[in-house]
């Protein structure tokens, strides 16, 4: 799993609610996208009483733009990129890219397909795997 989501796991382990965001490379900001992702994160917030118990978290992952409907996706193979590229270095601080995934590996109604088709994917998971969410509760996203 990413950095983002070892963050969010590791607040579970301390009673934290957490959500882990990624969104792809290069994508389309726009006002409309920013007010909607604000909405949609308190959204996610006011609800995790339902997600968060028992020491789940959320992985949240947008498209190129939004807003976008909601989707839960079942949980890629390809999450583990197969390399990085050092952009810059100066002094103590290093950027990289970690492209998502491997390449051709989606499979049809995961992440990475419905990420590709313009939706925001949400898994809910635990130390363990994922757990689904309530149908009801992605409804209301």
């Amino acid at each position: 799993y990413s950095g983002t989501l070892g963050i969010a796991r590791e607040a579970t382990f301390w009673g934290v609610p957490a959500i882990g965001f990624s969104q792809v490379k290069n994508p389309e900001i726009t006002d409309e996208g920013e007010l909607w992702l604000s909405a949609f994160i308190g959204k996610l917030w006011d609800k995790r009483a339902q997600w968060a118990a028992q020491g789940h978290w959320l992985s949240v992952n947008l498209p190129t733009r939004l807003p976008a409907d909601v989707r839960q996706p079942v949980i890629g193979r390809d999450k583990i990129a197969s390399k990085a590229e050092v952009v810059e270095t100066d002094g103590d601080r290093t950027v990289i890219i970690v492209p998502r995934g491997r390449p051709h590996t989606s499979i049809e109604g995961d992440e990475n397909s419905m990420i590709d088709a313009g939706f925001v994917t949400v898994n809910r998971l635990n130390w363990f795997g994922g757990t689904r969410l309530e149908d009801e509760l992605v409804a209301g996203l």
